[in-house]
């Protein structure tokens, strides 16, 4: 399980990695931009999975980027991060309670933090698509191109392709959402009607 590194006032704040793992992942990209592509999809699998079990469950509501947040230990009940096999378990021990969480405002607040997220990847992805047409264009037209070209638009192309699996996934997820805000009891449920 994830700890939680501390909180301030109603917030959870959430440590996600030290600095050399996140110099090594930048090295990785440069080096070897096809692992990152792989991470991309697994993520993007596993996301999957996560809105395919809570529509099963009824929850149509929940999107991509509600899966992305999941897995990216965004969800807590206030003493532990949920990740994907946890918040299976917490799911399960909700049901069994005959309470409920009201998931399309967890989901809306999801959808809020990443408002911005699209126009930096849109602006990421057409400067990736100028770098990839001119480099066709020239050589269509046999004009000569170096090998650090070809290597820049394969880096592309990899980069490209991690966008679009990558394009739901939430920006920031430094403070996980607590459940216990939108946590329903049978009784509030009999007492409402």
């Amino acid at each position: 399980r994830h700890e939680l590194e501390g909180i301030s006032g109603r917030e959870i704040v959430l440590n996600h990695g030290s600095l050399a793992h996140r110099i090594l992942v930048i090295v990785l990209a440069f080096f070897m931009p096809e692992l990152i592509l792989f991470r991309a999809m697994r993520e993007w699998w596993s996301a999957y999975t996560v809105v395919r079990k809570m529509r099963a469950r009824g929850h149509t509501e929940c999107s991509l980027a509600f899966g992305f947040f999941v897995n990216m230990n965004g969800i807590c009940d206030g003493e532990t991060l949920l990740g994907e096999s946890f918040f299976a378990e917490h799911l399960n021990r909700i049901d069994a309670s005959g309470a409920s969480i009201r998931w399309d405002e967890v989901v809306q607040r999801i959808n809020y933090r990443d408002q911005s997220n699209g126009v930096y990847r849109a602006v990421a992805f057409f400067q990736l698509l100028r770098i990839v047409t001119s480099t066709t264009a020239r050589q269509i037209l046999s004009i000569p191109i170096t090998p650090l070209e070809a290597v820049t638009c394969a880096h592309a192309v990899c980069a490209a392709s991690t966008y679009f699996f990558w394009l739901k996934k939430p920006n920031n997820v430094r403070e996980p959402i607590d459940l216990r805000h939108f946590f329903e009891c049978p009784s509030m449920k009999g007492s409402a009607g």
